[in-house]
């Protein structure tokens, strides 16, 4: 595979994606197959990279190609995307779990003394029968009486 560059005398630096490399057509017809023929390109098998002058020289003639850095990148956008969008939904979970907390009900503990009751019925029952007792020999003794000696009129 190969990529033809513009060469320059002043320091150039080319950025060359790996898809931008073609096989030359002469290679297509000396190995007798179509490009369709081949399977997608797998560059992780690379044994090595060769630069080379493609300028006819005459003998003895040295040429010179200076290389001063070369460096393999790859595109780590879509890690980086992942990565944020699964710590925002993390720590947003983590604030709806934090203020879901926190609004729970309180306790709340109220000072009381309990207070004493008494059953009226009972009491106005004991009235009754106590003024029954007291004037149970008085003949005249009816209801208008008994309200009378309890109060209830």
């Amino acid at each position: 595979m190969e990529n033809h560059l513009d060469v320059s005398t002043q320091l150039t630096t080319y950025n060359l994606a790996l898809n931008e490399f073609k096989s030359p057509v002469w290679w297509y017809q000396v190995n007798n197959i179509s490009e369709s023929e081949l399977p997608a390109v797998n560059f992780s098998q690379t044994k090595f990279i060769s630069i080379q002058n493609c300028t006819l020289i005459n003998q003895r003639v040295s040429d010179t190609i200076v290389v001063k850095q070369f460096s393999f990148l790859k595109d780590h956008t879509d890690f980086y995307q992942i990565s944020l969008l699964l710590s925002c939904c993390y720590c947003s979970i983590l604030a709806l779990v934090y203020f879901i907390q926190k609004r729970k009900p309180r306790e709340w503990i109220i000072n009381y003394s309990p207070l004493e009751t008494t059953n009226i019925a009972v009491t106005e029952e004991e009235k009754v029968t106590g003024y029954l007792s007291k004037n149970y020999h008085d003949p005249e003794l009816g209801l208008e009486k008994n309200s009378e000696g309890n109060g209830n009129c």
